[in-house]
Protein backbone atom coordinates (compact mmCIF):
# COMPACT_ATOMS: atom_id res chain seq x y z
CA UNK A 1 0.00 0.00 0.00
CA UNK A 2 3.03 2.22 0.76
CA UNK A 3 3.76 1.71 -3.40
CA UNK A 4 0.13 2.88 -4.02
CA UNK A 5 0.85 5.75 -1.47
CA UNK A 6 4.00 6.99 -3.38
CA UNK A 7 2.20 6.72 -7.16
CA UNK A 8 -0.98 8.83 -5.83
CA UNK A 9 1.99 11.38 -4.60
CA UNK A 10 3.83 11.81 -7.23
CA UNK A 11 1.30 11.14 -10.02
CA UNK A 12 -1.85 12.90 -8.62
CA UNK A 13 -0.39 15.33 -6.03
CA UNK A 14 -2.28 13.91 -3.43
CA UNK A 15 -0.61 12.95 0.38
CA UNK A 16 -3.10 10.31 0.99
CA UNK A 17 -2.75 7.55 4.43
CA UNK A 18 -2.65 4.08 3.09
CA UNK A 19 -6.30 4.04 4.83
CA UNK A 20 -7.78 6.08 2.27
CA UNK A 21 -10.63 4.88 0.16
CA UNK A 22 -8.88 6.03 -2.92
CA UNK A 23 -5.79 3.65 -1.87
CA UNK A 24 -7.97 1.21 -1.42
CA UNK A 25 -9.57 1.50 -4.80
CA UNK A 26 -6.48 0.95 -6.10
CA UNK A 27 -5.41 -1.68 -3.84
CA UNK A 28 -8.67 -3.64 -4.82
CA UNK A 29 -7.81 -3.06 -8.35
CA UNK A 30 -4.31 -4.50 -8.34
CA UNK A 31 -5.56 -7.20 -6.61
CA UNK A 32 -8.30 -8.04 -8.82
CA UNK A 33 -6.01 -8.30 -11.61
CA UNK A 34 -3.62 -10.55 -10.35
CA UNK A 35 -7.24 -12.78 -8.95
CA UNK A 36 -8.09 -12.62 -12.50
CA UNK A 37 -5.27 -13.64 -14.13
CA UNK A 38 -4.41 -16.75 -11.68
CA UNK A 39 -7.88 -17.79 -12.12
CA UNK A 40 -7.22 -18.01 -16.30
CA UNK A 41 -4.52 -20.15 -16.12
CA UNK A 42 -3.85 -19.74 -19.25
CA UNK A 43 -2.20 -16.29 -19.99
CA UNK A 44 1.54 -16.50 -20.72
CA UNK A 45 3.74 -15.99 -18.03
CA UNK A 46 6.21 -14.46 -19.98
CA UNK A 47 5.17 -10.46 -20.85
CA UNK A 48 6.07 -8.73 -23.66
CA UNK A 49 6.73 -5.04 -24.15
CA UNK A 50 6.96 -4.64 -27.84
CA UNK A 51 3.86 -5.60 -29.69
CA UNK A 52 5.93 -7.34 -32.97
CA UNK A 53 6.55 -10.30 -29.93
CA UNK A 54 10.46 -10.24 -29.70
CA UNK A 55 11.75 -12.15 -27.39
CA UNK A 56 14.39 -9.68 -26.06
CA UNK A 57 11.56 -7.37 -24.87
CA UNK A 58 10.18 -10.25 -23.16
CA UNK A 59 10.23 -10.50 -19.28
CA UNK A 60 9.40 -12.91 -16.60
CA UNK A 61 6.41 -12.72 -15.12
CA UNK A 62 4.65 -15.79 -13.63
CA UNK A 63 2.40 -14.11 -10.87
CA UNK A 64 0.97 -11.56 -13.16
CA UNK A 65 2.85 -8.74 -10.79
CA UNK A 66 4.33 -6.73 -13.86
CA UNK A 67 0.31 -6.68 -15.35
CA UNK A 68 -1.28 -5.19 -12.63
CA UNK A 69 1.28 -2.81 -12.18
CA UNK A 70 0.55 -1.65 -15.37
CA UNK A 71 -3.12 -2.25 -14.98
CA UNK A 72 -2.38 0.43 -12.03
CA UNK A 73 -0.53 3.06 -13.50
CA UNK A 74 -3.19 2.84 -16.51
CA UNK A 75 -5.93 3.68 -14.06
CA UNK A 76 -4.05 6.45 -12.35
CA UNK A 77 -3.02 7.73 -15.88
CA UNK A 78 -6.91 8.18 -16.81
CA UNK A 79 -7.43 10.65 -13.62
CA UNK A 80 -8.60 13.62 -14.16
CA UNK A 81 -6.50 15.05 -11.37
CA UNK A 82 -3.25 13.58 -13.87
CA UNK A 83 -4.79 14.80 -17.33
CA UNK A 84 -5.95 18.33 -16.74
CA UNK A 85 -3.07 19.09 -13.96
Amino acid sequence: RQALVLLHQRLLGHDRAPDHPEIERTFQLFSGILTDAKAQGRFEPRETYFCGGREEFRADDPHYTLRAWRGVLTYLLHQHDFLYE
